[in-house]
């Protein structure tokens, strides 16, 4: 299997995304079924995996297809977590726990656009850090018009935009994409005029530059885009070029300058001030429309993946996301939570509280308002790490800390109860399973919805639909906390 798709891969040239789409799938399949992970490691890290990176590198295709984590060979250098064991239903991680893809999405404080947002992908050993790549995921407003769209990559001061335009055409013939409200809100005006930004000064390059003629901005973007260079005052009659004062005119004209990034540090360190959040905690054990993502659309809500320049880090060193335990909260919404039955399933949560007294919910895949479908991994008060299911609410307690934890919550009918485990201990039992696989379910981390706020860090959130998952946990544990280094 592993030599015919090298073989096949080595002569396919194909263009077409879907087409590297079918197979991603068909390795990250074979790798698994073929123990990937054991005997056939090195034919299909070296050989088939790196074939495949090469040519996603070599055709441009989305950065996301790739086999992550890879070396500068593209070699494939991890053992996933997701590719051992059956029956995974989410995973949520700082770390490269799948094959690849980006593990969350990131936003910037100051953001007003969409395309200052970007999906951050494991560094060459899988973790988030710095050093990871970035996939930029929004776009400024674009051109929807007739006319053929240019780009080009240009340097300004050391650091390159991506500047995208039409040829010769006139105002008259873009007016509507001009003075459209949403693409004019950036124009600063005095006295009905364009203000002259240049003030003899390099102006930011910021949303105000998508606005302009090629040629207001040549000097900063190159010879290359330049018609000539206009008067930099006047009024729009909706015929003429803004700026021009006279007639319409055949130019070049400017519909988007966005800045390149290739890695997390670049895009924090240009904005070292402002704080990174994560809106979308991609779930690595699915792909595409079967991925059941953590998110979080309200700003304010979202967890910090970066302050000040700096990563959020556990006590061990390990990126982590920082909720604030007053807001933050991330949730899972796409109906899937209505399938869960708690008789088999099991979650790992890698968590820092800040704080052990005031009442928080670190992760869960139950609800409060069933008392039948309770799934607490752990819930904190009074001093107190709190294990729920089901009606036993909770089925066992023990002393809170603040130190870094791994909460393991195991239901399933080889074990014959349910079993809280904190740092690879048990720490409580049921007594008996719970059949419940309807109703309403709040899964999440980070509170129960928008309540019961955690306090502290979360670097892994993992669980699995399984009757039989109480086989695996030592390994997962083991797993865990040889990364994460808790216990």
């Amino acid at each position: 299997m592993a030599v015919d798709l090298t073989n096949k891969i080595h002569g396919d040239f194909s263009t077409g995304s879907e087409v590297w789409m079918g197979y991603r799938g068909d390795i990250t399949g074979a790798y698994i079924t073929e123990e990937g992970t054991g005997a056939n490691y090195v034919t299909y890290s070296n050989k088939l995996i790196r074939e495949y990176n090469e040519k996603i590198n070599e055709l441009n295709q989305p950065k996301s297809l790739y086999i992550e984590p890879n070396d500068a060979g593209f070699r494939y250098t991890n053992k996933p977590l997701l590719g051992t064991y059956n029956g995974a239903a989410g995973a949520y991680s700082t770390r490269t726990v799948g094959f690849g893809g980006p593990l969350m999405r990131a936003v910037q404080e100051f953001v007003s656009i969409d395309e200052e947002a970007v999906d951050v992908r494991g560094d060459i050993n899988g973790n988030i850090s710095f050093s990871s790549p970035i996939i930029p995921t929004g776009t400024r407003p674009t051109w929807t018009g007739t006319q053929r769209v240019y780009s080009h990559t240009a340097t300004v001061s050391g650091k390159k935009f991506n500047v995208t335009y039409l040829k010769d055409v006139t105002f008259r013939d873009i007016k509507d994409y001009y003075l459209d409200e949403t693409n004019w809100a950036n124009i600063t005006y005095a006295n009905g005029n364009l203000v002259d930004l240049f003030s003899g000064q390099q102006p930011d390059l910021g949303d105000a530059y998508i606005h302009y003629p090629v040629s207001y901005v040549a000097s900063f973007f190159g010879d290359y885009l330049i018609t000539y260079r206009p008067n930099m005052y006047g009024t729009s009659n909706g015929n003429e070029a803004p700026g021009l004062g006279i007639g319409p005119r055949t130019m070049n004209w400017v519909i988007g300058v966005q800045p390149v990034y290739n890695t997390l540090g670049e895009w924090v360190y240009d904005n070292p001030s402002d704080d990174v959040r994560c809106s979308i905690w991609y779930d690595q054990s699915h792909t595409g429309q079967n991925r059941n993502n953590l998110t979080q659309t309200t700003a304010a809500d979202q967890p910090l993946l970066c302050a000040g320049g700096v990563l959020k880090v556990d006590s061990s060193g390990t990126t982590a996301l920082d909720f604030n335990g007053s807001t933050h909260h991330m949730t899972l919404n796409t109906g899937f939570s209505s399938t869960i039955n708690i008789s088999g399933l099991s979650s790992y949560t890698v968590f820092e509280n800040d704080a052990t007294g005031s009442a928080q919910m670190v992760s869960n895949l139950g609800s409060f308002a069933d008392g039948n479908k309770r799934w607490y991994s752990p819930y904190i008060n009074v001093g107190k790490f709190n294990y729920g299911y089901g009606t036993n609410n909770p089925l066992s307690s023990d002393t809170a800390n603040t130190n870094l934890n791994l909460v393991s919550l195991i239901a399933d009918s080889t074990q014959g109860d349910a079993r809280a485990f904190r740092n690879g201990s048990q720490v409580g039992s049921a007594g008996s399973l719970i059949n419940n696989d309807g109703g309403t379910a709040l899964v999440g981390v980070g509170g129960l919805g928008d309540s019961l706020h955690f306090n502290g860090k979360i670097g892994e959130f993992v669980f699995y639909q399984s009757d039989t998952e109480s086989a695996n946990r030592v390994s997962i544990e083991t797993d865990i906390n040889k990364h994460f280094k808790i216990y």
